[in-house]
This record gives C-alpha cells, sequence and structure tokens, in this order.
C-alpha cells in the first residue's frame, strides 16, 4: 500500500449508522437499537444501547487520529534523515 492510499485512509472515514427503536411489550420502555457499517471496509457491528454506538464511533475517530499523529511523526523522521 503506497502512502496516498494510507493517507487516503486516515483521512476519511465513511459509517452508515441505521437506529430503530425496540419495544418491550410487558413494559412502557423502548431501546434504541442500532447498526453500523464502515463503508471502506465492509465491516459491520451493532448495539443495543445508543451510549455505545457512540463509544464506538468516538474510539472509531481517536484511532484515526492517532494513527495520523503517528504517520506524521513517521514523515518528520524521514525528513529529517534525508537532510542529514
Amino acid at each position: 500500500m503506497d502512502d496516498h492510499s494510507i493517507n487516503s485512509q486516515l483521512e476519511y472515514a465513511s459509517f452508515l449508522v441505521r437506529l430503530w427503536r425496540v419495544s418491550d411489550p410487558d413494559s412502557q420502555a423502548a431501546e434504541w437499537q442500532s447498526e453500523v457499517k464502515h463503508i471502506q471496509s465492509g465491516q459491520m457491528w451493532t448495539f443495543d444501547k445508543v451510549t455505545n454506538l457512540m463509544e464506538f464511533l468516538n474510539k472509531k475517530v481517536a484511532g484515526l487520529q492517532a494513527a495520523r499523529l503517528a504517520l506524521d511523526d513517521l514523515d518528520d523522521h524521514r525528513d529529517g534523515e534525508e537532510s542529514e
């Protein structure tokens, strides 16, 4: 995989999020269920609470940010070696 492809993957992520309510016939409560699909990879995840969905998305974004910083550090290191 070339540097441009890696950069593209770290700069853009697309998710399809579906939400629906599931009612409990024995009570007045209804819970939101969700499904997330990562468009680039096709991976899918399901969640039984919206808070779990939001936590998942936050972790995915944090992971992209960390990978982007690591790649920037690597680029800086390479640039330093070339100038020596």
